[in-house]
């Protein structure tokens, strides 16, 4: 199944709840539903690192029409959380035109031109405290997989 391309469907639960999937009637049961996003099998090729390793493990173990519940440890998920990640930048690195707030999620370019994403998490005076992990590191990931093809 190496390098094969694969249509899948999932739903994502984290601490209990229900917050991801690709199906829409799911979606809108759970109160996770968007206008912006179109509810379809995920597609993705094995091997090209689109996915967190952990779902792209149990999706190579599964047959077309198979069901399958996993769990995904933070390690094959997106990693344990890391204090080296939340670190605090001067305000005025942000535009002044548009206001933040604590909680927005924000776009930071590094200077090697890529791009982080972060959480704002504190705002103190002229001091802004950001925190750069992935706002699912260190949690457990229980998903139902639906292998709907392999392309």
């Amino acid at each position: 199944m190496l390098r094969d391309r694969v249509r899948v469907d999932y739903i994502l639960e984290v601490d209990g709840k229900i917050v991801d999937t690709t199906f829409e009637d799911v979606a809108r049961k759970n109160n996770i539903f968007s206008n912006f996003i179109v509810y379809e099998p995920l597609e993705f090729e094995i091997g090209s690192g689109d996915v967190i390793r952990g779902f792209e493990k149990a999706v190579m173990e599964m047959k077309k029409g198979q069901e399958k519940e996993i769990i995904v440890k933070p390690g094959e998920g997106y990693g344990e959380r890391s204090d080296k990640l939340i670190f605090e930048l001067e305000r005025e690195k942000f535009k002044k035109k548009e206001p933040i707030n604590e909680g927005d999620r924000i776009t930071l370019n590094l200077p090697n031109k890529r791009r982080l994403s972060a959480k704002i998490i504190e705002i103190k005076g002229d001091k802004v405290k950001v925190d750069c992990n992935h706002e699912l590191a260190g949690k457990e990931l229980k998903f139902m997989l639906y292998l709907r093809e392999v392309l």
